[in-house]
């Protein structure tokens, strides 16, 4: 009993301690009454309208929610629609049917356009797009595009199995074709340009497609081609003559190309005697403007063969400078006359037409020539 009262006069004592030791201020903050029963009930009350307000709220957003998700279910696509399109659209592929009943055909197509069609069933979406595109080019005609697609990917596979025809092709059509891997837009077309070319009825030659003619050809004109840029003053000269525009470097025109296959594409064609005939025109020419007989003799070759050395060459004009039948620049065998020669023959021609027109006996001897 005595340590139980011991121990509460302790505490006591300890609390005093506190008391005095605490600020004044503090105890200033303590308050001196407790809420009345109005004040809380109101402060509840006021909690209570609070936490209302804010279910509401919370109500109302879940609500807004639950408008949008069904707005969304309603609108977006499922995510199989695209494929579900795709196959019936496919279906109904005039060119799809034509290469899944032809095989040769598919294969054709699978092999220019890097696709994997099959024999059956829908494409995958890839090369449906390609399809797809393919039918949507406004020039795009189902029968001559398949008449086209075996020679185009014939003409493909010679190549790709060939390196020196492969380089040919490059070196001529400015395309970038490789013996591996697919095919791009431009190259692709650049092959079904070729398969497709028509002939000209306006020149000697038949340009009309055919692929051993073109592969045989193709070195050819690729080899001369590769000469004329070699050689500055013999490229001059045949744009010269021929009316072309190739350059040393850059890629040839449809025009420049046509051009070197016209000429390399006739059946008498060797590089060394064409090279060796554009020189000997050129020496004709400046044999001609060198000589005192020039404006006669001129006037002697554009009657007799219309050819006309005073205004630009014309195809025409040079074939008849190569025509051995006319000989101007050949022999009467056949054989190569030069420059220095056929000039010379020209001035004697000049020189008898003079003496003729000038002679009393024109008249008989004009009559005897015309019942030789």
């Amino acid at each position: 009993m005595y340590r139980g009262v011991n121990t509460y006069q302790k505490v006591i004592s300890i609390l005093l301690i506190i008391a005095l030791s605490v600020p004044a201020e503090a105890f200033a903050a303590i308050p001196t009454s407790l809420p009345q029963p109005d004040e809380q009930k109101e402060s509840v009350q006021n909690d209570v309208k609070s936490l209302e307000d804010k279910e509401q709220r919370a109500a109302t957003l879940v609500q807004k929610k639950n408008i949008l998700e069904e707005f969304w279910k309603k609108t977006a696509k499922k995510p199989d629609n695209k494929k579900n399109k795709v196959g019936i659209q496919s279906h109904n592929s005039p060119l799809l049917t034509a290469l899944q009943g032809n095989e040769d055909l598919l294969n054709a197509f699978n092999n220019l356009f890097g696709t994997s069609v099959p024999r059956t069933g829908s494409p995958n979406d890839v090369d449906h797009g390609i399809i797809s595109d393919v039918e949507g080019d406004p020039n795009f005609n189902l029968t001559t595009f398949t008449e086209a697609l075996p020679k185009t990917s014939s003409l493909y596979n010679a190549l790709k199995n060939n390196p020196a025809l492969l380089s040919h092709y490059n070196n001529l059509f400015g395309t970038t074709i490789v013996s591996t891997g697919n095919l791009s837009a431009d190259d692709r077309k650049s092959l079904f340009d070729v398969t497709g070319t028509a002939d000209d009825p306006a020149t000697p030659v038949n340009e009309a497609y055919n692929e051993t003619s073109f592969l045989s050809v193709l070195p050819k004109a690729s080899s001369l081609y590769n000469v004329l840029k070699a050689n500055s003053v013999t490229l001059a000269d045949f744009n010269r003559l021929f009316g072309t525009s190739i350059q040393s470097g850059g890629n040839l025109t449809a025009a420049d190309r046509k051009a070197l296959f016209d000429i390399t594409g006739d059946s008498a064609y060797v590089e060394a005697d064409f090279l060796g005939f554009v020189q000997r025109v050129v020496d004709f020419e400046a044999a001609v403007n060198a000589s005192s007989k020039k404006d006669a003799v001129i006037a002697l070759l554009n009657e007799a063969f219309g050819v006309n050395l005073n205004d630009a060459w014309t195809r025409q004009e040079v074939a008849a400078m190569g025509n051995p039948n006319f000989g101007i620049l050949f022999k009467e065998d056949g054989t190569a006359r030069s420059a220095q020669e056929a000039i010379a023959f020209f001035e004697r021609v000049v020189d008898y037409r003079d003496a003729l027109d000038a002679s009393l006996k024109k008249t008989q001897i004009d009559a005897i020539f015309q019942g030789a």
